[in-house]
């Protein structure tokens, strides 16, 4: 559930800001704000690239035309990929659940709490990755490190539900 460097979202005047300027208490379109930024350091990910200003892991659920179910991003046509990402980031928000980006895709956020199809997964999108991500240095300040190496554990189903750091 994470965003390339160079992706751009509607900031509360609706202009576009790169996320890696983000910070806690920065508002995004609709007011939503920005309690934690995450950045989660990878080895070469995988990211849908939409055009220019947006880059996004191939699973993040979105919202790619009004009043639509969210769906992965792997499943628009227009998606082609690139694999030379070092720093994905991600969001916990104090209001709203979902960030803009300037061509109208909502992207969830984490915690977000929805349970309608892609939406919902039973760690990425409950109070699961929020506690996690609380306990870790730098929550209280608004950003967090995932450093590489992070392990992340599985359920039985192969789905993700925690992560342990080194």
């Amino acid at each position: 559930m994470c965003f390339s460097s160079d992706t751009e979202l509607l900031d509360v005047f609706n202009d576009p800001i790169r996320v890696d300027k983000l910070k806690k208490g920065d508002m995004l379109r609709y007011g939503h704000v920005i309690q934690c930024v995450v950045k989660y350091q990878v080895e070469g990910a995988w990211v849908c690239r939409f055009n220019q200003s947006l880059g996004i892991t191939p699973f993040h659920p979105i919202r790619h035309k009004e009043g639509l179910s969210c769906i992965f991003p792997r499943s628009i046509q227009e998606c082609t990929y690139e694999s030379h990402i070092l720093t994905l980031y991600t969001f916990i928000m104090e209001s709203g659940h979902y960030v803009v980006t300037p061509n109208g895709i909502h992207a969830l956020t984490l915690g977000h709490g929805y349970t309608d199809g892609v939406s919902y997964h039973p760690y990425f999108s409950t109070c699961l990755i929020i506690n996690d991500i609380s306990r870790m240095d730098g929550f209280q300040k608004g950003t967090v490190i995932i450093p590489k190496g992070t392990i992340f554990t599985r359920d039985n189903e192969r789905m993700i539900d925690g992560m342990i750091t080194n």
